[in-house]
């Protein structure tokens, strides 16, 4: 097995894999009922993979769209995004 740490989760550059992995990473603390700082502690690899992808402009953009939409039809308010500053369903 290789020791080489990899940047993204398929190669070189990022791939539809770390896009469709980031959303569900992102509900981790959710479906696992812990806080969301806690929830990637002791996998640090995983961690910083995951802040690159939630750092990124496009993520940012997406995540604002998902809370508004959300909120226009109140959906429940334990399913937000980690970071975004907004309580749903509110």
């Amino acid at each position: 097995m290789s020791t080489t740490t990899l940047y993204w989760l398929v190669g070189d550059d990022i791939t539809y894999a770390d896009l469709a992995w980031a959303t569900w990473n992102d509900w981790l603390d959710g479906v696992l009922s812990c806080d969301a700082d806690k929830k990637l502690e002791g996998y640090p690899h995983v961690r910083a993979w995951h802040e690159r992808m939630t750092s990124r402009p496009a993520w940012k953009a997406a995540i604002e769209t998902r809370v508004r939409l959300m909120n226009e039809q109140r959906l429940d308010s334990k399913w937000h995004a980690e970071g975004d500053g907004v309580v749903l369903g509110v």
